[in-house]
C-alpha cells in the first residue's frame, strides 16, 4: 500500500512539475495570440518590420491618388479615371477590366471593387 501510495505521488509531482513548465495547449495559443498583438501596438508585425499604428493604418496606404491608382492596377484595371477620395477615405472612379468601362472603389483595406 506504501509503495502504491508513493508511485501515485511521484506521478503527480511529475505532471505538476510540467505541467507548471509548459502550461496547457490553450494558454501557449493565447500567449502567442497576446504576443502578436502586443507587437502590433508596439508598431512591429509578425516578421520584425515596422507598421503604422492606429485603426487608420491601412487608410494610410492609399492617401494619394497615384497609390490608389497603382493598387487598383495591381487588381488588373486599366484606364482608371476620375478617381475621388470620400469622407470614409474609400477612393470611387471609372476603369476597365476585361473591355468593359465600370465603376469601381477601393475601400481601405485594399479591396477593389466594382459598384
Amino acid at each position: 500500500m506504501r509503495s502504491v501510495f508513493l508511485a501515485i505521488a511521484t506521478v503527480g509531482l511529475i505532471a505538476g512539475a510540467a505541467y507548471g513548465q509548459y502550461g496547457t495547449a490553450g494558454s501557449a495559443a493565447d500567449q502567442a495570440g497576446k504576443a502578436a498583438a502586443g507587437a502590433a501596438q508596439s508598431g512591429v508585425n509578425a516578421a520584425g518590420k515596422a507598421v503604422e499604428k492606429g485603426a487608420n493604418a491601412a487608410a494610410a496606404a492609399f492617401t494619394t491618388e497615384g497609390q490608389a491608382k497603382n493598387k487598383i492596377e495591381a487588381s488588373g484595371y486599366t484606364n482608371i479615371t476620375g478617381l475621388s477620395k470620400d469622407s470614409y477615405g474609400v477612393w470611387h472612379g471609372k476603369a476597365q477590366k476585361d473591355g468593359m468601362l465600370v465603376n469601381i472603389s477601393l475601400d481601405t483595406q485594399g479591396n477593389v471593387k466594382t459598384e
